[in-house]
């Protein structure tokens, strides 16, 4: 080939393209991721704002810390959840199913950390009697 010559054309060419069989992720697929991220976000906002209850506790000299207040509780769930959220982001599964559990399972996680966080209070405020 000398200077200043072109190589020659190829005509146009078919990409094939196969697409697994099912539907492809939907609106409702990133609703529930978006859920799931919400969730987690809580979990962490929760993580914080439930430190100084922790003391309390102690303070009250109870016996033990509720569950939700422990550190394996209070940070391991939002790592789980970020794990979780990471993995369908990647994975991308086509099953709405698996978006809903992980969504229901982050928001569940979410609520019992704040309602067995303030049980014993509550439980405790109940039987102060005037």
């Amino acid at each position: 080939m000398e200077p200043g010559e072109s190589a020659p054309s190829v005509g146009p060419v078919e990409v094939a393209h196969e697409r697994a069989p099912g539907a492809s992720p939907t609106f409702f697929h990133g609703a529930l991721a978006g859920v799931a991220v919400a969730a987690v976000v809580a979990q962490a906002w929760l993580a914080v704002q439930l430190e100084p209850l922790r003391g309390a506790y102690k303070d009250m000299g109870t016996a033990g810390l509720p569950f939700a207040l422990k550190s394996w509780w209070l940070y391991g769930v939002p790592a789980a959840g970020v794990v979780l959220v990471a993995a369908l982001v990647a994975v991308r599964p086509r099953q709405l199913a698996v978006y809903a559990l992980g969504a229901a399972i982050l928001v569940g996680a979410a609520i019992a950390t704040w309602h067995f966080a303030y049980a014993p209070l509550w439980e405790l405020a109940g039987n102060i009697q005037e």
